[in-house]
């Protein structure tokens, strides 16, 4: 509306003026009084019919610098009007509510940053939805870690590992970490079987190797382990008759077990990385950097290092502009090569440098065949630099080697519409909106409306 604003502002002072040269003139008021009205009047309604006419016609230009929601995005996406709130993964600001405006560009800039994919299932697991259940089984893991370690692997009840895990798969049944802990105890079932047979203790070994069966009946690796006790057990009753070992008083044998019940490092770094996205879209990022920085400080792991926690602390940095913390972070060399160009491409976007960007991105781009992130950024920045065809190719690339995105046909569009491919772009534009990835995203689905409709009259007119 800012032109219709215009135009009446710019209508108030013409009528300022004429009304001051009137009051300087009484005579030629006089003779003139009664018909300016009706000039005024009728010159005032064709103006309002004109700026009507221009504002909704489908291929007027919008008189806006961010809204181009009929002509192509073709400006680098930074310098678009940014009245749509940034949507973000773990942004702690709150976002504003409001009715459907004519696309901007910080809208795409949204949807490209973050794809959204149509192979990904319709409905997510309720426990990653279900921020109560998510802690429900965030503490469960815990408790189950800590009757590991204490070798409480099924007894005593109501406080032993295989009870938490159970409890935790009742919650969500594909739990990933759960599942890999029921295959660890029955693996230190094993470890004790071998160790009593070692001491010819059959009686321990066969109880052992039963609670093993309980936790894992399908576990083949168990197999190797009963085949030795069957050994054993044959050649002592052929010697003394009597089978030798007592039953155990405690599920331990007392001698150091050579599998570590502490927790996996790997899977330490995903749940204390998704711990910390949740405080941080949950509007607390200060404790989420705690317990990511608290983290790093902890690692004792030399094999394993702290990938996802690096990526998401960084992240918390760039957000909070402590890019300097977050450059340090960089230099502490714990990223693969591909991670660390991507995001030392990230700090020269916050600086302002998008060209620098672009050529870390493509220097390092032979390393990041598999980083989907990576590429989508780079594809993104080909755009916004105006190299519209090679933004084109690797948007075509992505939608080949990482599925059908819809972000992807958006940004493919977007770079043939900039080129003037308008079957090319139509189809792009249209397998964007029948994705419905954009349903809740009024500006990106309205300017995606307006580019089909626009060129499918375009179509139709060079058909007729």
């Amino acid at each position: 509306m800012s032109l219709m604003n215009d135009m009446l502002k710019d209508l108030d002072r013409r009528g300022a003026g004429r009304g001051d040269d009137t009051l300087g003139d009484h005579h030629r008021a006089r003779r003139t009084g009664s018909a300016v009205p009706w000039v005024l009047s009728g010159g005032f309604i064709v103006l309002l019919a004109v700026a009507a006419m221009l504002w909704w016609w489908p291929d007027a230009p919008k008189p806006s610098t961010g809204a181009i929601a009929s002509k192509p995005a073709s400006a680098p996406i930074e310098t678009a009007v940014k009245s749509i709130e940034e949507r973000t993964v773990g942004n702690s600001g709150q976002e504003t509510a409001k009715p459907p405006q004519p696309f901007e560009a910080e809208a795409i800039e949204r949807a490209l940053h973050e794809p959204r994919g149509a192979e990904q299932p319709a409905v997510v697991a309720e426990a990653e939805t279900n921020p109560e259940k998510r802690e429900r089984i965030e503490t469960l893991l815990e408790s189950a870690l800590t009757a590991r370690a204490r070798d409480r692997l099924t007894r005593p009840v109501g406080d032993n590992a295989y009870e938490y895990y159970q409890q935790v798969l009742a919650i969500a049944p594909d739990e990933p970490e759960a599942l890999a802990g029921l295959a660890a105890i029955a693996q230190r079932y094993r470890e004790l079987a071998e160790a009593a047979m070692d001491r010819e203790a059959l009686a321990a070994a066969r109880q052992f190797l039963q609670r093993a069966r309980s936790v894992r009946p399908e576990a083949e690796d168990i197999q190797a382990s009963e085949a030795r006790l069957a050994t054993l057990a044959e050649v002592t009753a052929s010697a003394t008759g009597v089978e030798s070992g007592t039953e155990p008083a405690s599920e331990t044998s007392g001698e150091e077990s050579s599998l570590s019940v502490r927790p996996d490092p790997s899977s330490v770094d995903r749940r204390h990385a998704d711990r910390a996205e949740r405080l941080w879209s949950q509007g607390s990022p200060e404790q989420a950097r705690t317990l990511l920085e608290t983290t790093l400080q902890e690692w004792s792991s030399e094999s394993v290092e702290p990938v996802r926690t690096v990526g998401v602390l960084f992240d918390l940095y760039l957000d909070a502009g402590e890019l300097g913390r977050a450059r340090a972070l960089l230099e502490q060399d714990r990223l693969p090569e591909d991670a660390k160009v991507y995001r030392r491409a990230q700090l020269a976007l916050a600086n302002g440098q998008t060209g620098e960007a672009l050529a870390l991105l493509e220097a390092g781009a032979q390393s990041a065949a598999e980083n989907e992130a990576y590429r989508a950024l780079m594809a993104r920045l080909f755009y916004e630099q105006q190299r519209f065809e090679e933004a084109a190719a690797h948007y075509r690339a992505l939608l080949t080697d990482m599925g059908n995105r819809p972000a992807y046909w958006l940004g493919l569009g977007l770079a043939q519409d900039a080129q003037n491919d308008a079957p090319a772009a139509l189809n792009a534009f249209r397998q964007a909106l029948a994705s419905g990835a954009y349903r809740e995203d009024a500006a990106v689905r309205e300017y995606l409306q307006s580019r089909v409709d626009a060129l499918t009259r375009r179509k139709q007119t060079q058909e007729s």
